[in-house]
């Protein structure tokens, strides 16, 4: 048997409900998939936690593999690749709207000036700084 036959009787045995069967494709992939995450993630735990919700991803969906469409690996590395795309998107839609949050409208008062409370000028501190840096 060659090696797409094998895999393929894998993943039968796998969507049939074999528990080893899965144990072996765990196994097998599973430093690819770490890998993978953790260059995107530059962090351990954001690579372990992604590669279980590409694991996750890949058993909901393992019987939509088809072999004669690639090799599995590409099929994995596939949905990894997706999954840590859609990561990034939600992750800097989640960062864009917190970094809104914080903008103030330039026109709008002040919480010090809403307060009642008369808003000093800082320039003395302003001015110090710059002198400093110039003397450097």
């Amino acid at each position: 048997m060659e090696d797409v036959q094998v895999v393929a009787m894998l993943v039968r045995r796998c969507v049939a409900g074999d528990a080893a069967a899965w144990e072996e494709i765990v196994q097998t992939y599973n430093r690819r998939i770490y890998n993978i995450c953790y260059r995107f993630a530059g962090s351990a735990d954001d690579a372990e936690d992604l590669a279980q919700e590409v694991f996750i991803k890949m058993y909901r969906t393992l019987a939509s593999y088809d072999p004669s469409k690639g090799a599995l690996v590409t099929w994995v590395t596939t949905i990894t690749r997706n999954l840590l795309v859609d990561h990034f998107r939600k992750t800097t839609r989640t960062r864009s709207r917190s970094v809104s949050k914080f903008k103030t409208n330039p026109r709008s008062p002040t919480p010090a000036y809403a307060a009642g409370r008369p808003e000093k000028p800082c320039t003395q501190p302003w001015a110090d700084f710059r002198r400093s840096c110039v003397r450097l």
